[in-house]
């Protein structure tokens, strides 16, 4: 209800739209980090973490935009590009000549000299002697929402319908506050939390809404970088050249002053420039140092807004263009694989004629802009970028309208298959819970081989659940390959699931085997070192010891102990610490990791969720007692086993402690349903045995249907 007025204050204060002055900016940015402090300590304080306020009283300051002319803009944009271009091929950016654009394009056409600013200012205040109580969590809520609608109402962004409505929810709130109904409880209440039936107040949605619209940018990690093509590497760099560049960024980019260059691509070559190689690219040498960056920086920080102001107009009408088209045509996305300064020529013809594209039947597809006309096996249309006119764009149309059907088909049916493959794997993904799956990594494989190689997985999925894979990547590939050592497994799209099942298997099994081996050389090792070592010192005390002997033996059997010790680099315990731990932990050997190498294929089996056989862990140690696990085999010569069984019989034959059992069950659902709501000793030993059930007929009598009069005859 109320996210239309927030996003209307977020595009008016937003201090990203002030960078071109900074005075203004800095005061927004520290109203933002007020205004996100106060939302999250009220947030909590709603949710029940009683903490007390950053203050009692506080004043916000904001810069917002002021727009005169919204309602005289054009909506056409080429139009507006063609009119707004000064002498530099920049969009100027006068107020009649704006078209009207997202918010976001509007960045790109803003100027220092055409933005207008107005001071808003709002005061968050709590009443005095306020105390972070329970009785309180209503009353800063209120207090929150009051102050909200002040703020945006000062910004004129929410109406009075909005405000009227805010109001009376915060009314309605105090009022159940002071007096609860009986009968009916509060519907927000009966939701549970997080469903999307529970209705949001606007401290709610102005959470949400900072958190996920209004962060303020912080600086992105290398990989980030990279995987964006935001910093692309010269072809007349050497790898050594490259990895210093890129070791210089990881180190310093915190420091480089990120905010400046934020949406510009950085060109690693061997000399500094701006926006030549690449539209609003930023040229740096390999070698560079962060002074020499900031300083270059600072020496051209008009140079680089201008550079900025321009890659982010060139993007923003690239973007708008596509969007235009795509909603026009009912397209599901418009690809570029050319260059895009070519391309955006090619776009402004497809915009200029939509609807002579509209009426070819152009719809519902993917374009893809290249260089030379084609139509692809998915459906997907090449556009040429060398056509410039719309008499090439009619005889292109004209060409290709009778294939249009057939690629609209073609569409449909691999659109369908990609959602298949894509289901199939995100299920596979949840049962088997591996660290990837990809079919899209062999770009030679076709829709259906890759739909095949998901179905397949999707089948033996159940089976290769009980193991451990979240270090493993599934990928599709040409041949056959599985990799232990880097955790892949490459297969092909008609791999048999099962071999790859049983394949597992005996790897598994194998590597059990190997591992039980190890373990029995170990012990006898172990055994047969205690052996000799009774021998020798019985010997010794014979006097029958010859010292030649005793070294040559004590030399292997150190040789044989560092060969194979039990724990690489432990000495062998003795009999008697050996024996202390196996009491103190049973069956250890079987839970053991399954290889005695490093690189190991499957170290470790995923525990089973249904063998859990008990309810708590009382149940359990109750249970383990029941069974003589904790006790010793004997106590005063007779088996443990069968004193237990003499007191469980006992307490199963003795009438006191049937109904102590009874009377302690009793307090149990008492405590838990209360007293008086529901009785619980009406229950008495005929019902359990069904004596007092009428429906049970007694043996020997006829039986009756209840509500019919036996016959007379």
């Amino acid at each position: 209800m109320y996210k239309k007025a927030l996003n209307a204050f977020f595009l008016k204060v937003h201090p990203d739209f002030f960078h071109h002055d900074v005075q203004q900016q800095t005061v927004n940015q520290n109203a933002v980090a007020q205004l996100n402090e106060l939302l999250a300590w009220a947030r909590e304080f709603k949710q029940g973490t009683l903490r007390p306020p950053p203050a009692t009283t506080i004043a916000f300051t904001f810069y917002r935009r002021v727009d005169d002319a919204d309602g005289k803009r054009d909506s056409s944009f080429a139009g507006a590009i063609r009119s707004g271009t000064d002498e530099e091929g920049v969009a100027s950016t006068g107020a009649e000549g704006r078209p009207q654009e997202s918010s976001f394009a509007k960045r790109g056409f803003l100027s220092p000299e055409g933005g207008q600013t107005a001071l808003i200012s709002s005061t968050f205040e709590l009443p005095q002697g306020f105390v972070a109580s329970e009785p309180n969590r209503g009353l800063v809520e209120r207090s929150v929402n009051k102050f909200l609608r002040d703020l945006l109402r000062r910004a004129e962004c929410i109406d009075s319908v909005t405000e009227s409505l805010s109001v009376a929810e915060d009314d309605a709130a105090a009022r159940r506050e002071a007096k609860p109904l009986r009968r009916r409880p509060d519907p927000r209440l009966k939701n549970k939390k997080g469903s999307p039936s529970a209705s949001k107040t606007l401290l709610d949605e102005a959470s949400e809404a900072i958190n996920t619209q209004w962060t303020l940018t912080s600086v992105p990690t290398i990989e980030e970088l990279m995987d964006a093509d935001h910093i692309l590497l010269s072809k007349t760099l050497s790898p050594l050249q490259c990895s210093a560049a890129l070791l210089t960024l990881r180190s310093y980019l915190g420091e480089l002053h990120y905010e400046q260059w934020e949406s510009m691509p950085l060109i690693i070559d061997d000399h500094w420039d701006i926006g030549v190689d690449i539209t609003g690219g930023l040229t740096v040498p390999w070698d560079f140092t962060p002074i020499q960056f900031v300083s270059f920086l600072h020496q051209n920080a008009d140079a680089v807004a201008k550079c900025r102001t321009a890659a982010t107009a060139f993007a923003t009408e690239v973007e708008q263009l596509i969007t235009e088209l795509c909603t026009a045509l009912e397209l599901d996305d418009v690809l570029v694989s050319c260059s895009h300064k070519e391309a955006v020529a090619t776009l402004r013809l497809l915009h200029r004629n939509k609807e002579l594209l509209h009426g070819y039947g152009l719809t519902n597809l993917t374009l893809e802009l290249g260089m030379r006309h084609a139509t692809r096996a998915n459906g997907v249309v090449v556009i040429n970028v060398a056509m410039q006119t719309t008499q090439e764009l009619r005889e292109w149309l004209q060409a290709l309208s009778g294939k249009l059907d057939l690629q609209r088909k073609l569409y449909r049916v691999s659109k369908q298959m990609l959602e298949t493959t894509m289901w199939h794997l995100k299920e596979f993904r949840d049962m088997v819970e591996p660290g990837g799956v990809d079919a899209f990594v062999n770009n030679d494989c076709t829709y259906a081989e890759r739909l095949t190689w998901a179905k397949e997985l999707f089948r033996v999925g159940p089976a290769l659940a009980h193991w451990d894979w979240q270090e493993f990547t599934f990928l599709l590939g040409p041949e056959l390959e599985v990799d232990w050592s880097r955790k892949q497994l490459l297969l092909p799209p008609n791999f048999d699931g099962d071999a790859l099942v049983r394949y597992v298997e005996e790897v598994q099994q194998g590597a059990k085997e190997k591992e039980k081996e190890a373990l029995l050389k170990a012990s006898a090792m172990r055994r047969l070192t205690e052996e000799e070592l009774r021998e020798r010192a019985h010997a010794e005390d014979l006097q029958l010891s010859d010292d030649a002997g005793d070294a040559s033996d004590a030399q292997f059997r150190q040789q044989m102990r560092e060969d194979d010790p039990l724990v690489p680099g432990v000495q062998p315990m003795s009999e008697a610490m050996r024996n202390l731990y196996k009491q103190s932990s049973p069956h250890m050997e079987e839970y053991m990791s399954s290889s005695d190498n490093k690189v190991d294929p499957l170290s470790v089996e995923r525990p089973l969720s249904h063998a859990v056989t008990f309810n708590s862990d009382t149940e359990a140690e109750e249970q383990l007692k029941w069974e003589g696990f904790y006790q010793d085999p004997y106590v005063d010569q007779m088996p443990t086993g069968d004193l237990d069984d003499l007191d469980h019989t006992y307490r199963l034959t003795n009438r006191w402690h049937r109904e102590a059992a009874a009377k302690k069950l009793l307090e149990e659902l008492q405590s838990t349903y209360g007293k008086k709501s529901r009785r619980f000793d009406y229950q008495k030993m005929g019902d359990v045995l069904e004596i007092n059930n009428a429906r049970v007929q007694p043996k020997g009598f006829p039986v009756l249907t209840r509500g019919m009069k036996p016959s007379d005859g």
